[in-house]
């Protein structure tokens, strides 16, 4: 059966217009020109109401000046995109001075450029210069209500809104990168460890099979008896070699507590969340495997918990053990008031039980997680 590639095919001058308004490198796509969208509400007045031939003159001059404007602005940024975000600005204010009822669209556009700025700082006191400027000039020249208060209601809607959502955006590339560099560190790690032990253990064993082999190959037709040993010697070294980097080898497929502490550190730090650690050695602890991996799970979803919902500057790592008990404290200083146990808190609680442990959750000043396992439960395991 014949298939039909039904791919839309976009023309070679339609692509080539595309690459001339917008920069290849943008990540917003098409999205521009949907959000050109928003311009019909400025013609709609147009329909119901009669228009003097300078406000037609002046109405589809300022829309090519904004198009210009529009699409320049995606090429440029901070100082130079300012000066954009103030020439769509002051089309919609001459606008607004010959009473053209929609002009606060222009506004709202300028607004919405203000996500645009590298850091957040900068947005918000454009957006605030802005919004200023659209006030002082409704009073200034008498700019009517009916103009105005849509342009400063919907500007400051939008530009916070974009403002944030491009902020959460760089956020989550950053938290990206960093997993992915986190995951590349690791894995060099792993083949280092890797190398490592079964150089030692791989190494020693065929070092140790080659001797004896040899040995048993020069006792052919001399001392069979002693040769027969030699061989089951050399059987008996393989089979526990075997057993042994099997052994390795799950370890190797488990969740380990030690690297999800320096994952957690790193990923903190990458959104400028301040980490302060209390770790006692993990070798200490002597954690059996199912142990080990439960608990680095936990700390991946509470750190994972702090980043999506805490808004915290610090952060608390602590890991300590008595006679009785491995304490694991995270602790934050985000705002934790509607504090709810999602499906994420849930299964931290889950595995602690499941631990014979107890697990506290505390908003107080901030979030804190105190997880407690019994040290009597680690030798149940083994």
């Amino acid at each position: 059966m014949k298939t039909i590639n039904q791919t839309p095919v976009i023309p070679g001058w339609l692509k080539n217009l595309h690459h001339r308004l917008l920069p290849q490198s943008a990540d917003v796509g098409f999205m521009p020109y949907i959000w050109l969208g928003y311009l019909l509400m400025y013609f709609i007045p147009f329909v119901f109401n009669e228009f003097s031939t300078q406000q037609y003159i002046y109405s589809f001059a300022g829309i090519a000046v904004f198009l210009v404007l529009y699409f320049r602005a995606y090429w440029v940024a901070d100082r130079q995109l300012f000066y954009y975000i103030t020439g769509i600005w002051a089309i919609g204010f001459v606008l607004a001075l010959l009473n053209m009822p929609t002009a606060g669209v222009f506004t709202v556009y300028a607004a919405a450029f203000c996500a645009q700025f590298n850091s957040a700082k900068n947005g918000f006191t454009t957006l605030g210069i802005m919004l200023a400027m659209t006030s002082v000039a409704a009073v200034g020249f008498g700019i009517s209500a009916y103009i105005i208060f849509p342009a400063l209601f919907f500007g400051a809607i939008i530009g916070v809104s974009n403002i944030y959502l491009a902020q959460m955006a760089k956020k989550n590339q950053v938290i990206k990168a960093s997993q992915e560099e986190i995951k590349n560190i690791a894995t060099a790690a792993e083949r280092e460890r890797i190398a490592r032990d079964l150089h030692d253990l791989i190494g020693h064993t065929f070092s140790v099979i080659n001797i004896k082999s040899q040995l048993a190959q020069k006792l052919v037709g001399h001392d069979n008896k002693k040769v027969q040993q030699e061989i089951r010697e050399i059987e008996k070294i393989s089979r526990e070699s075997l057993a042994e980097v099997r052994e390795v080898v799950s370890d190797y497929r488990q969740r380990d507590l030690a690297t999800e502490l320096v994952q957690a550190r790193v990923l903190l730090n990458s959104l400028d969340i301040e980490v302060t650690e209390h770790i006692a050695a993990i070798e200490d602890l002597q954690l059996d495997s199912d142990t080990n991996t439960a608990m680095a799970y936990m700390v991946r979803e509470l750190t994972t918990n702090i980043m999506r919902h805490s808004k915290a500057t610090e952060c608390m790592l602590k890991l300590e053990t008595d006679q009785q008990h491995i304490t694991l404290i995270i602790k934050d200083n985000g705002q934790a008031n509607d504090f709810k146990t999602g499906s994420g808190l849930k299964g931290v609680s889950e595995r602690v039980a499941q631990l014979n442990g107890r697990v506290d959750f505390n908003i107080d000043q901030g979030f804190m997680a105190t997880i407690t396992l019994p040290i009597s439960n680690q030798v149940a395991h083994e």
